[in-house]
């Protein structure tokens, strides 16, 4: 399948060097040429990126409450090696956090160890969410800027998904 791209951009730039090569016997100016392809896996899953970012950046401004702010962070889970990009919300990030001070205070802390009963962030990601939720909808209805990230980013998550089930098909 990559051969035929490869044969489709090999044959666009043959005529361009064809058109470039003929305006320069006749002394003219090729005004446009514009040349229409599809985005690689790779592209697609960099401007995925660049748009989660600029969506997330515009989202943090509009919002009013920092809790629920989101924030990205590359990072290797614990026991593997391969970094994956995350983003939350701040209140998943200061539960998490929480919760692994509370743990480490009750184990090491000094009382000298005992029962440890770390908090139930999960119970404030519960908690929380649902608002998030809602202030996410609010946001997108009353801002045409955030609705036009938010399809953006729709669009080239739908792409991606094309271009891998197209990709990795049989045929």
């Amino acid at each position: 399948m990559n051969h035929l791209y490869l044969t489709k951009f090999a044959a666009v730039l043959l005529v361009f060097v064809q058109g470039v090569v003929l305006a320069a016997q006749d002394n003219t100016t090729i005004e446009e040429i514009e040349i229409t392809g599809q985005r690689s896996l790779v592209g697609l899953r960099l401007a995925i990126t660049v748009a989660e970012d600029g969506m997330y950046l515009l989202w943090n401004e509009l919002n009013e409450d920092d809790l629920f702010d989101i924030y990205c962070v590359r990072e290797a889970r614990t026991g593997a090696l391969i970094k994956q990009r995350r983003c939350e919300p701040g209140f998943v990030t200061e539960a998490t956090s929480l919760n692994a001070r509370d743990f480490f205070s009750q184990a090491f802390g000094s009382s000298g160890g005992g029962v440890i009963t770390p908090n139930n962030p999960q119970a404030v990601v519960d908690y929380y969410t649902p608002i998030y939720h809602q202030k996410m909808k609010d946001m997108i209805l009353k801002n045409p800027q955030m609705l036009e990230a938010v399809v953006n980013l729709e669009n080239l998550r739908s792409k991606l998904d094309e271009q891998k089930s197209a990709y990795f098909s049989k045929e």
